[in-house]
């Protein structure tokens, strides 16, 4: 049995036409998809597994919450653990580390944005807030580019660093994460070359 998780903007600020928030499908093979639940969620804008596939987090655009929900192994549907409101707006993305021990999210809170590290608890529930980091550098040439603007985070496939692109700093940064406190240290800033 393959699952397939879909994120979508629901509120109409956002131009939302997701019915729900967040929409369970199924399919046995290579027969068709079908619904099989639909998780009432304001504009889950970006969803990530843990390491195991045992829980799946979501960041919300146009708010403040991130959110932790358990997957039934067998049917594929969710279950709402936990949500942590993290006092920073629009979550644009997120990832969990190679421990499974930090979730990190990226926001873009009123035009300028962030990097939170959270930490995990074993049953995969979302507790405190470890770290926020402010991408620094120079802002892009644009007028839409007058603050940092991280919208994606990632880590590179040793695992070791993060790696986080800035649509208003016209960059991508490097960063390590201390795998034990959820510390968020900066390598290296990566500039387009003008």
């Amino acid at each position: 049995m393959s699952f397939a998780y879909v994120g979508s903007f629901t509120a109409p600020e956002r131009g939302g036409l997701g019915h729900g928030g967040i929409s369970i499908f199924s399919r046995r093979g290579a027969a068709e998809w079908e619904s099989v639940q639909v998780v009432e969620r304001v504009n889950p804008s970006f969803l990530a597994f843990d390491r195991e596939r045992r829980f799946l987090y979501t960041v919300q655009g146009n708010g403040c919450f991130v959110a932790a929900y358990a997957i039934d192994a067998a049917s594929g549907t969710l279950t709402l653990l936990n949500e942590k409101h993290i006092g920073l707006y629009n979550g644009v993305s997120l990832v969990v580390d190679p421990t499974n021990r930090w979730l990190l999210v990226t926001t873009l809170n009123n035009g300028s944005g962030a990097i939170v590290s959270l930490r995990l608890a074993l049953e995969g529930k979302i507790g405190e807030i470890c770290d926020i980091e402010v991408p620094q550098g120079a802002h892009g040439p644009l007028e839409s580019q007058r603050a940092t603007q991280p919208h994606q985070v990632v880590f590179d496939p040793s695992g070791k660093h993060l790696i986080v692109p800035d649509k208003g700093l016209d960059c991508i940064h490097s960063y390590r994460l201390d795998a034990e406190t959820g510390r968020i240290f900066m390598n290296h800033a990566f500039r387009r070359f003008r």
